[in-house]
C-alpha cells in the first residue's frame, strides 16, 4: 500500500509561495488506486492490517469485500477504489 502524495500535492508543498490563507488539518493521504488518493484524520487510523482473513458476506454491496477480525470485532473490509469511483465518477 503506497502512502505517498500525489504529485500536485507534493508541489504545493516545496513552493516558494506563500500558502493560500486556508483552514489547515493534519490527514495521511492513502493511495487506494494508481492516481487516487484519499485523506483521513489520523486519529482514525489505528493500524495497518497488510493480509487480513476476509469472511464473504451474502448480499454484501459491491464495495464491501467482507468482513475481518480486529481486536474481537468484525469490521467491514471496503474497496474503496470501487465505492469512490463509482459514487463519485470523474
Amino acid at each position: 500500500m503506497d502512502m505517498q502524495l500525489p504529485d500536485d500535492v507534493e508541489s504545493l508543498l516545496t513552493s516558494d509561495e506563500p500558502a493560500p490563507n486556508v483552514p489547515r488539518a493534519t490527514a495521511y493521504l492513502l493511495e487506494y488506486s494508481p492516481g487516487h488518493c484519499v485523506a483521513f484524520a489520523p486519529h482514525t487510523g489505528v493500524e495497518l492490517v497488510e493480509r487480513p482473513r476476509v469472511v464473504a458476506v451474502p448480499g454484501a454491496p459491491y464495495f464491501c469485500l467482507g468482513l475481518m477480525a480486529w481486536q474481537g470485532r468484525q469490521l467491514p473490509l471496503l474497496d474503496l477504489a470501487q465505492y469512490i469511483l463509482v459514487q463519485h465518477p470523474r
